[in-house]
């Protein structure tokens, strides 16, 4: 297949005989998997097949729905591969391991060797997020392309991932636009001792928070500006994401802008 670079961004060619093959339609859903820990390998899927696959009508269904739903109640820094293990009984084991072979559930292995589960984004989006049926996705995706023409502010939150406000009022009016995303965990925020204002996509936080636990698994205690020149973020996007994984639990302020796990 042939990347090309159209408006800024990438699109990939997909011959004919695989668009057949794989019954892929114009504004399907697609998502490359990491199949090693040094992600510089990656499965191309369809999330078309993934979630129809996971919508059949089978017995494991609702017990599949209730496990997500247990694995993300578990802090992402406390989601240890062994320890979760431990809190799981012999049916709730094989789900898992069904899971993680769909594609649902993947294991993140930090610099220390430490594994983690993590949900894949899309089945939370779908799942977990209180999205009960296509039409209804459709409809809440076709108001939110409405908003993001509509306003500049949530056109920068989708570009970038995260917003920084520095009124009151801006927080409140940009907080009701997105009451339905907020509702199904796709998006948060929090106040900052400075007064601002700090929103996120769920989509950030998952892409950034194992990149800081593993600096401060390192390094013990480290700023926000050391922090932001790691994970090559600006000191903002950087901000944000420190000020809700600290809301969080996962980490907290040792002082005026160091951070170290909680």
């Amino acid at each position: 297949m042939r990347v090309y670079k159209i408006n800024g961004k990438y699109a990939i060619y997909i011959p004919q005989n695989v668009v057949e093959k794989l019954k892929i339609n114009e504004g399907d859903e697609v998502e490359f998997l990491p199949i090693n820990n040094n992600n510089n390998a990656f499965l191309f899927t369809t999330m078309k097949k993934i979630t129809n696959e996971f919508l059949k009508g089978n017995d494991s269904k609702n017990e599949e729905i209730e496990l997500l739903k247990k694995l993300n109640e578990i802090k992402f820094k406390d989601r240890i591969v062994n320890t979760t293990n431990n809190m799981l009984n012999e049916n709730e084991k094989k789900l898992l391991n069904s899971l993680i072979k769909k594609g649902y559930v993947k294991i993140f292995e930090d610099s220390d060797g430490i594994k983690r589960y993590s949900i894949d984004n899309k089945i939370f989006e779908r799942y977990l997020s209180k999205k009960n049926d296509q039409k209804q996705s459709a409809t809440f995706n076709e108001q939110k392309q409405q908003k993001n023409e509509e306003n500049p502010l949530i056109k920068t939150l989708d570009e970038k991932g995260y917003l920084v406000l520095a009124t009151e009022e801006e927080a409140g009016a940009i907080s009701k636009l997105l009451e339905e995303d907020i509702k199904m965990g796709l998006v948060t925020g929090t106040r900052g001792f400075n007064k601002k204002y700090y929103i996120a996509k769920r989509s950030f936080l998952d892409d950034y928070i194992p990149k800081v636990m593993n600096i401060l698994r390192e390094r013990g205690v480290a700023s926000i500006k050391e922090i932001s020149n790691e994970i090559n973020l600006d000191e903002d996007g950087t901000r944000t994401l420190l000020y809700i994984m600290a809301i969080n639990g996962d980490i907290i302020e040792k002082k005026r802008d160091f951070f170290a796990i909680a």
